[in-house]
């Protein structure tokens, strides 16, 4: 199924242009033979055809998308939802879509430890506008922030939680401004463990409910957990949390992080 949403959202237009040949022949052979209707039944067909047909101009290109993220999410595989966007970028032009690409894009060269790249792509969209609904801002704002966290830039990543911080505050559905904070604490305690507030860190990490939590998120945590954990000089309890990370992570470049952070708590091991 995969295969058939990516060839047909390229083939978006073809397949667009097909069906309405295909409903558009009971109206020619009315005409050819002169069994016309009232006129009210072609604007009636005319009103259901021509709006649904255009359906497939989205459909297809966004079907697409959400495959490759259900796969990201289930299998913890970032590449085909990168291989999907770039390829919908060759051929998409409708700008809010593109852009929406674009971030995606962002996401998926995150995941694959490609920061500095993945950073230059949030700069470009810059989802703060007025237009921008709240939540899209708030997510926009703790990508940001988390991409400088990683690429080193930390007054930029404060500035960028901050931000962040503020639009929390502003009324919000619970439902959004639960998982929005979920998202921005792992982040955060990101944050404060590489500028070395361990303390703050952990009532960050501690504060966070993962009882929902899918395999990716849950990835995200436990190597959130073990950063923790060797940074209070705990290695030995960090253990567990690499081997889910690199048991689960699949294709993620968490599971690159957490090897490298096994190997060095078994390289100590070995020196004692």
């Amino acid at each position: 199924m995969d295969k058939f949403y990516r060839w047909s959202a390229k083939h978006r237009w073809y397949i667009t242009i097909a069906y309405n040949i295909i409903f558009w022949i009971p109206i020619i052979i009315s005409l050819l033979l002169g069994a016309l209707f009232d006129f009210s039944f072609y604007v009636v067909y005319f009103l259901l055809i021509f709006p649904t047909s255009l359906i497939f101009l989205i459909y297809f290109p966004k079907k697409a998308i959400d495959k490759a993220i259900k796969k990201l999410d289930a299998n913890c595989d970032p590449y085909p939802l990168l291989e999907t966007v770039n390829e919908q970028l060759t051929y998409v032009r409708l700008k809010s879509f593109v852009t929406v690409l674009q971030q995606y894009k962002g996401i998926a060269l995150a995941l694959t430890g490609q920061y500095a790249e993945a950073l230059e792509i949030a700069c470009k969209n810059n989802l703060e506008a007025k237009r921008t609904p709240i939540p899209t801002q708030i997510a926009y704002c703790i990508d940001l922030a988390a991409l400088y966290t990683e690429t080193g830039d930390y007054s930029s990543a404060a500035l960028c939680f901050n931000k962040a911080d503020q639009l929390l505050s502003l009324k919000l559905s619970p439902h959004v401004k639960s998982s929005c904070l979920i998202v921005y604490n792992l982040n955060f305690a990101t944050y404060k463990i590489y500028t070395q507030q361990i303390g703050e860190a952990s009532v960050l990490v501690d504060s966070i409910n993962d009882s929902n939590f899918g395999v990716r998120s849950l990835v995200d945590l436990n190597l959130l957990k073990s950063r923790l954990l060797i940074a209070q000089n705990k290695p030995q309890e960090a253990l567990p949390a690499l081997r889910y990370v690199i048991n689960n992570g699949n294709r993620l470049y968490a599971v690159t992080e957490a090897r490298e952070l096994l190997a060095g708590i078994e390289g100590v091991q070995q020196n004692d």
